[in-house]
């Protein structure tokens, strides 16, 4: 059973910030789809990554056509989790906006967003690896100082936390929704 209230003062407050949740989520949905787009066909293209000697950085006359799609790509992958993570609150806006909140379908929402910022974690971790690969293979870059701090501080470890939080949190939302369907059938 799911709780609805969308006809109650709270209801109709849930319903105004979901609704405004559901404009931001598409725009940022829209957003990180421009940005992709723009640094694979856009006219500027500019990559800046640390190295021993220094702050590397190169534009588009500094890589074939095939280099810079591949670095689009590598360096696409923690926003193309990120656009997951906001398709998953968009769809939670709009079961917030019905005015369902305790529900099965709200709790595993919520839990997608999670694995979608742990998915981002090691998308950032694992895409500053792979480009920083990919400028060495190519003798454009030497190979960095420090480069698992680099990957640590990236975002990895605060989005990790987060969707574990996130994970740990719907997994009690679950058992308080079973306990209050329990309760429910024995009264």
């Amino acid at each position: 059973m799911e709780v609805n209230f969308a006809d109650t003062k709270d209801g109709r407050t849930l319903r105004r910030w979901s609704r405004l949740l559901l404009i931001l989520a598409s725009l940022g949905m829209a957003w990180s789809s421009f940005e992709i787009a723009n640094a694979l066909f856009g006219p500027r293209f500019v990559v800046a990554f640390q190295t021993v000697s220094g702050l590397k950085i190169m534009t588009e006359k500094d890589v074939t056509v095939f280099d810079r799609a591949v670095l689009v790509m590598i360096s696409s992958l923690p926003v193309v989790c990120w656009l997951y993570c906001l398709w998953q609150i968009f769809r939670l806006s709009q079961t917030f906006s019905s005015g369902e909140i305790l529900s099965t379908r709200t709790v595993t929402r919520l839990e997608r967003f999670g694995y979608g910022l742990a998915a981002q974690g090691i998308a950032d971790a694992f895409s500053l690896l792979l480009m920083t690969s990919y400028m060495v293979y190519l003798k454009k870059s030497d190979p960095p100082e420090k480069l698992w701090q680099n990957v640590v501080g990236s975002g990895f470890l605060t989005s990790m936390i987060a969707a574990v939080l996130l994970v740990v949190v719907t997994r009690i939302l679950r058992i308080g929704i079973r306990l209050r369907e329990e309760s429910e059938l024995t009264i």
